[in-house]
């Protein structure tokens, strides 16, 4: 929420810049990608590779190709939730039901989850906002009130 509050901490501008760029160009189409369907998807989707995987990532690959994965990696609004979160979430998921089984997980299962994870994302299209939401200084307020038991011992 905090994050939110400022644009320069928030993927929605990031995006709507890389959208612009495409301007009226249409012979950007990504091959290999098939929601790649115009420019202003193609700018989308480098815009989106740059934050996460660096090298893009394949429908139906077995892992991330290699690179220096979260190399640009950034703390923003959009990002936070629905990259970095949701990967901890897929991630956990899935070592909470082999736990269950007494299984231990192949190295292998993680990598297709972080691959189709990555897929997934880089190649989306969902809005994120580009104006800020709330203000800083209420939110942080909140936000203390919130989770200041936990830093009492601090």
């Amino acid at each position: 929420a905090l994050v939110g509050t400022d644009t320069a901490f928030m993927l929605g501008p990031w995006i709507a810049m890389a959208r612009k760029f495409a301007g009226n160009a249409t012979d950007c189409v990504g091959t290999g990608y098939p929601t790649i369907t115009s420019c202003e998807k193609f700018y989308e989707w480098n815009a989106r590779v740059q934050l996460t995987t660096w090298n893009p990532t394949p429908q139906g690959a077995t892992k991330i190709p290699g690179g220096p994965i979260d190399y640009a990696s950034k703390h923003w609004s959009g990002l936070i939730s629905d990259y970095y979160a949701k990967r901890v979430t897929l991630l956990m998921n899935q070592a909470v039901k082999d736990a269950a089984s007494h299984q231990k997980t192949p190295a292998n299962v993680y990598d297709q989850i972080l691959a189709d994870h990555a897929y997934n994302f880089t190649t989306a299209t969902n809005p994120y906002p580009t104006e800020p939401v709330g203000d800083a200084v209420t939110v942080s307020q909140a936000m203390h009130n919130k989770y200041a038991s936990f830093f009492t011992t601090c």
